[in-house]
């Protein structure tokens, strides 16, 4: 059987869970209730490290075309700014809206590491990323989980700290399922809460109080449920 549901699912607009970017704007912009103080505004950046800089700020902020835009600035002063090719890429996929804007979220993703940009949050991206475009992305999804995890063990994602290892064990786990290898999706799963479901015992196939009639069904709702309580 082909669990399509899952595949539609996690390349429909409900990916976002998975990398905790669904962020709020409504502070974008100030939100200083009747404070008057006056701020002088920041000179503009100069140097490729200092767009950089700005554009991780606007991102936390939630502003991710501002953040595109600054990434984009530093590449324009040094095309091979590792730094600044992981923060577009985070930003394109903050924003995707389409396959094509993967696509070009997964570019800048490669092209960093082609940089010499390795750590555990240019991992972390690419696999959001292949989890988004589905397909035969998923294999890749759980190599760069287990790379991220691996630079990282205990990973937090600097720029939107609800974002961590756990997520990348859920993406794991949702790309392994997607694949049809549901024990792997239950192993990485384990990881994050215990779940006591055995393949063998179907007295354990039970999640949120119902007993499902199958090993697999078990675990998809298992997934379900740590996606809805712990995706960061």
């Amino acid at each position: 059987m082909r669990w399509n549901p899952i595949v539609d699912e996690i390349r429909g607009n409900r990916w976002q869970l998975w990398i905790g970017l669904a962020l709020s704007v409504a502070c974008v912009g100030g939100c200083g209730g009747d404070d008057d103080t006056i701020v002088a505004p920041a000179s503009e950046p100069t140097t490729a490290a200092g767009f950089t800089a700005r554009g991780w700020d606007r991102f936390t902020a939630g502003n991710f075309a501002g953040a595109e835009t600054d990434f984009a600035s530093a590449l324009d002063l040094d095309e091979s700014y590792g730094p600044a090719l992981a923060g577009r890429g985070w930003a394109r996929l903050s924003d995707a809206a389409t396959a094509a804007d993967l696509q070009l979220a997964l570019a800048n993703f490669d092209g960093a590491i082609a940089a010499g940009e390795n750590a555990a949050y240019v991992f972390a991206g690419l696999a959001a990323t292949k989890l988004s475009l589905g397909g035969a992305a998923f294999a890749d999804a759980v190599t760069d989980v287990q790379a991220a995890l691996s630079a990282s063990p205990e990973f937090v994602f600097d720029y939107r700290t609800s974002f961590d290892s756990s997520d990348l064990r859920l993406i794991g786990a949702f790309a392994e399922a997607a694949q049809g290898h549901f024990q792997a999706a239950l192993d990485a799963a384990d990881e994050v809460v215990a779940s006591d479901i055995d393949p063998d015992h179907s007295e354990s196939w039970n999640v949120g109080g119902i007993t499902y009639d199958s090993f697999v069904g078990a675990v998809l709702a298992f997934l379900h449920f740590l996606a809805a309580e712990y995706a960061g």
